[in-house]
């Protein structure tokens, strides 16, 4: 992680601020660290940037070895189960 920082001037209403300050007293930190905390953890950062189709293509691998369902036996097999219940 890099530990060149940059300044960003925000306008949140008072009453943030004061959430703010309390969480930050709450910490023993200051205001301003908890809202670089909050955006570390609200903002998540990606690690690995792939394309869509090589997204798909891994998405395709993972899968691939899981055995097909019949979802319409499977519908059917739940309706008449539903049927012998009386629920349907």
């Amino acid at each position: 992680m890099s530990k060149e920082v940059k300044t960003i001037t925000i306008e949140i209403p008072a009453e943030d601020w004061k959430y703010l300050e309390w969480e930050a007293e709450k910490f023993k930190t200051t205001p301003e660290a908890i809202a670089a905390k909050m955006m570390r953890i609200y903002l998540p950062r990606t690690e690995v940037r792939m394309d869509p189709d090589e997204a798909l293509l891994r998405l395709y691998e993972l899968g691939k070895d899981i055995p097909a369902v019949d979802t319409v036996k499977l519908v059917r097999e739940s309706r008449e189960e539903l049927e012998q219940r009386g629920i349907f």
